[in-house]
């Protein structure tokens, strides 16, 4: 098994190359590589002016913090840095028990799904709407989760925990370290209120919205200090946006998935304080 806590990003050119300015470059990078898919769909969505776009732009802005890990490993130790990195967080050798751990945590919001599902709506049929979405018209289910994990589950994940929040830990505890990514997190989507509805009609939601970032966060987190490997956070991340974007399921759904998703947040953050 590959240990995330005994992997720092850092640590690839000395302590010297440490600090401020690897985070800056990272943040910068992510944002301007996302926001430059992102800002023309949210000045058309604001202003009604017809601006560039092509098919799979919104997808394409996921893989920002991909670039922002490779800009900031680039930044600290050149192509050596940014090879070792991109090898420690592809790793596929960790314990099997995290396999089933990560099934089964999958499993259990399938569950949750297709039980508040049938609670709300009275028949479970309407899990079939599963994965569906206006983003992807038309795609099946196993299609729709193939490009949620290969796109905000690898671009997002290699990031956000793959570079930023292991760095973050080098002098941060993991709950702040956690708090830290849900700030930066939550203002890197910030174009997308403009133009996706379904951040549009959160309204006060927002809060809980915030909520779930930060105790997905810590869950997130731990999952890689266990693992050292990104592969368990694609699968996890691509199979919750599976379920949680799916626009056609009752509102509850995701509701009550993300609710899962912070008491096991809690849980941890229980046991990271006790310690």
């Amino acid at each position: 098994m590959s240990d995330a806590s005994k992997y720092s990003p850092g640590k690839t050119c000395g302590p010297a190359c440490a600090g401020h300015q690897a985070l800056l470059v990272y943040i910068l990078t992510t944002f301007l590589f996302s926001w430059s898919f992102w800002a023309p769909l949210a000045i058309e969505a604001l202003f009604k002016f017809k601006t560039w776009h092509f098919p799979g732009q919104f997808f394409f802005a996921s893989f920002g913090p991909l670039a922002g890990g490779i800009a900031a490993s680039y930044y600290r130790g050149g192509r050596s840095a940014v090879t070792a990195w991109l090898s420690s967080i592809f790793c596929f050798r960790f314990d099997r028990e995290l396999v089933y751990l990560t099934g089964a945590m999958l499993t259990a919001y399938l569950a949750v799904a297709a039980i508040t599902s049938w609670v709300v709506t009275g028949e479970i049929s309407s899990l079939r709407h599963l994965g569906q979405t206006q983003k992807l018209p038309g795609m099946p289910p196993v299609a729709v989760l193939c490009i949620w994990m290969l796109t905000f589950g690898l671009g997002e994940e290699s990031g956000w925990r793959g570079w930023f929040y292991p760095t973050l830990l080098q002098r941060n505890s993991p709950i702040r370290a956690a708090g830290i990514v849900t700030a930066i997190w939550m203002l890197w989507h910030l174009p997308a209120f403009a133009f996706n509805e379904n951040y549009q009609e959160m309204g006060w939601g927002i809060i809980g919205w915030a909520i779930s970032l930060f105790f997905g966060a810590i869950l997130l987190g731990w999952l890689f200090q266990k693992s050292g490997s990104i592969i368990p956070l694609i699968i996890w991340h691509g199979t919750f946006d599976l379920i949680t974007a799916s626009e056609y399921l009752p509102a509850e759904v995701p509701m009550i998935v993300s609710a899962v998703v912070v008491l096991q947040g809690i849980y941890l953050a229980t046991k990271t304080v006790k310690k």
